[in-house]
């Protein structure tokens, strides 16, 4: 099975650059201007990187075949989060007082959609993946 972070890049980057727009005036309105934005663009930078660490090792599992990817996909799950708190946490520091409730929001808000894009980017692997299957390999009918 092969994968591709350049696709993974695709599902994520519209879908963070829209929330993320979306929130600009908000973020900006309640959290402090420049400080609640630096919050934002933390927050982004944060849940980017501890998605691309996570794709990386699922790439790599995904030579073995789907379910080797999938069993990946959940295990990262754990390294996903603990990137997000150690770097939250260090950005929490870094950060103005009134910006950080800011930033643990839109960490989350990013996470999410981060999910939802890596998620569907696997998904459509694995189905793909399955779809080019030789009959041999008990492929259900319905994925013919």
């Amino acid at each position: 099975m092969r994968l591709s972070l350049v696709s993974l890049l695709a599902w994520t980057v519209l879908p963070v650059l829209a929330v993320g727009a979306a929130g600009i005036y908000p973020t900006w309105r309640f959290a402090g201007g420049m400080s609640g934005l630096g919050a934002e663009a933390a927050a982004a930078g944060i849940v980017v990187t501890a998605m691309v660490a996570s794709a990386v090792l699922i790439v790599r599992q995904a030579a073995g075949g789907p379910a080797k990817a999938a069993i990946a996909f959940l295990l990262t799950a754990a390294l996903r989060v603990g990137i997000c708190l150690v770097l939250g946490l260090a950005a929490g520091l870094l950060l103005p007082p009134l910006s950080r409730p800011a930033m643990i929001l839109w960490l989350g808000a990013f996470y999410l959609v981060l999910l939802a894009g890596e998620s569907v980017w696997l998904t459509m692997a694995i189905w793909k993946s399955l779809k080019k299957a030789p009959d041999g390999d008990k492929v259900p009918p319905r994925l013919k």
